[in-house]
């Protein structure tokens, strides 16, 4: 007696879900397209629109730039306008050095010196013992002053003596010589008379000690002292 051997039928639902299976493992996968080239982006050109005075230049890129004319100039590529950095000059190893931007020294300012008034000159005439009488060599002396006398701005007569005798002889002996000082002087030059003026004292300011004859007839005197204004005195 042979025995047959059932299968079990597939359901329709279990066989549809069996052949989808197979078809998708049957199926090669749908090959990718490659990437689109990209586009060029036109480099930015300087150009020139219109021409003669109402030229002007703009920036533009590839087809929006003006055709050039016989009368433009040729469009020129702008490069980056960033200024370069300076180069830093190289070191030594191992140095310490900084580097600074050197500056010029301050200049001191110097005050302007004001000028020195001139200096007084100094004539003197001598005298005798106890006498106001003036000798040849006194009126030789003043004949030549006179001349710059005669150009001076301040002139001072000082009569002077020893120390013999009284103080009040002596003040009014210095005090005549000055005065005929003063009168010879004007007799050559009437002009000093707004400009002299007269100092005497028997008792002060010797020339030299009076413990001598020398230094005695020394200090009978009248000293004419002046100044002449100007840079070029004559």
């Amino acid at each position: 007696m042979t025995r047959r051997t059932h299968m079990p039928a597939c359901r329709p639902s279990a066989a549809a879900s069996c052949l989808a299976i197979a078809a998708c493992a049957a199926t090669p996968p749908a090959p990718v397209a490659p990437p689109a080239p990209a586009t060029p982006i036109a480099q930015a050109q300087l150009a020139q629109g219109g021409y003669g005075d109402g030229a002007a230049f703009a920036l533009c890129r590839g087809d929006a730039c003006p055709q050039r004319t016989p009368k433009t100039l040729a469009p020129v590529a702008v490069q980056s306008t960033a200024p370069a950095a300076p180069a830093t000059p190289a070191l030594p190893r191992n140095a310490d050095v900084e580097l600074e931007e050197s500056a010029p020294p301050p200049i001191a300012s110097v005050p302007a010196k004001a000028p020195e008034p001139p200096a007084f000159e100094q004539v003197a005439v001598h005298f005798p013992f106890a006498s106001a009488q003036l000798g040849p060599s006194a009126r030789a002396a003043l004949r030549e002053v006179a001349p710059r006398l005669a150009q001076a701005s301040e002139i001072t007569l000082s009569g002077r003596t020893d120390s013999t005798g009284p103080a009040a002889t002596n003040d009014g002996l210095a005090k005549a010589r000055a005065q005929a000082v003063l009168r010879q002087l004007l007799a050559l030059s009437p002009a000093i008379a707004a400009h002299v003026s007269v100092d005497a004292q028997g008792t002060c300011c010797y020339a030299e000690s009076n413990d001598s004859p020398a230094g005695r007839a020394n200090n009978r005197r009248v000293e004419i002292r002046y100044r002449i204004d100007g840079d070029d005195p004559p």
